[in-house]
């Protein structure tokens, strides 16, 4: 059996097959996905994000890239407003969400990490959740860490061997905390930048396994509750992660890693200072208290799909 889903809002070259939802709505239809392209299609779910809001004119793109860089430098979020199909709604609409940005109103089922906010039919799950080793994706949805994070990993110790460098960051943007970040914590020791924003190229980053000490990985902005792949990638790659973010529901163990939200100057100060077996005892916990268990979507999936 197949069932029809369209995909929209989501980053470019999207491929809805190395996404682990994909895979809970098919387990949930007992049912091949079969991904339709407009919006007056016929389907049965939709399926919307919040990374490019399915924007098609050259027009709609530069609105979307001006709102994004407002938001990014700013804190601004704008509302997203998503387009209706010219039909009447019989679909089941799953709104998944990655980036700091307020909900639309009118999806059935929300993916995110807000909290108070005015939806119904939450659910807590952060995007670092879905950057796991969900079903044996090959890529997961991230090809340039090369590799999912593996969930076996990220909740047990480790051994690791105190590298040389002492820190680098992949930026794929510069923004004001990012820059006021970096500079800081150049002043202790030299800091790599890769990525279209920094000076320095790689393929994968799982190339560089291993190499340094510390990892730079702030978020985009501070929310709470608010923690994306950054933190992880940043731990999968051997190094003591230096974030900036705010963990509200303790979903991390914040022994693991460094956050430069309060005292960014002391916390630069002590990681600076600390010696091979002391950076060790900390590189070597696990990064995460507890993973949520996203199994409770094939149900809820079923159930309200039920009712359209």
């Amino acid at each position: 059996m197949r069932i029809n889903v369209y995909f929209d809002g989501f980053y470019p070259k999207f491929d809805f097959k190395n996404h682990p939802l994909s895979k809970f709505i098919e387990i949930a239809t007992e049912s091949e996905i079969r991904q339709v392209k407009s919006l007056n299609d016929d389907f049965q779910i939709r399926v919307s994000s919040n990374f490019g809001f399915g924007l098609k004119s050259v027009a709609q793109r530069k609105l979307h890239a001006l709102a994004r860089k407002l938001h990014l430098e700013q804190g601004s979020k704008p509302w997203l407003i998503y387009p209706q199909n010219s039909i009447q709604k019989n679909y089941l609409w799953i709104y998944w969400s990655g980036e700091n940005l307020d909900y639309p109103i009118g999806p059935d089922i929300y993916l995110g990490f807000k909290e108070n906010n005015p939806v119904k039919n939450h659910y807590y799950t952060p995007l670092w959740t879905w950057s796991l080793d969900w079903f044996n994706i090959p890529n997961n949805f991230n090809n340039f860490l090369g590799e999912p994070v593996l969930r076996d990993t990220v909740t047990g110790p480790r051994d690791t061997i105190f590298p040389d460098k002492f820190a680098c960051a992949f930026f794929g943007h510069m923004n004001k905390d990012r820059k006021r970040l970096l500079h800081l914590m150049e002043q202790f020791g030299q800091v790599d930048v890769y990525g279209p924003a920094g000076s320095k190229r790689v393929e994968t980053k799982n190339s560089l396994k291993g190499q340094y000490k510390y990892i730079l990985c702030p978020e985009n902005s501070i929310s709470p509750g608010y923690v994306t792949e950054k933190i992880l990638e940043a731990w999968s790659l051997d190094a003591v992660p230096v974030w900036w973010g705010d963990d509200k529901f303790k979903t991390l163990n914040d022994n693991a890693y460094f956050n430069l939200r309060e005292n960014a100057e002391l916390q630069m100060q002590k990681l600076a200072s600390l010696d091979a077996n002391t950076w060790c005892h900390i590189a070597n916990q696990e990064i995460v208290r507890k993973i949520p268990d996203l199994n409770f979507l094939v149900p809820l999936i079923r159930d309200q799909l039920s009712k359209k």
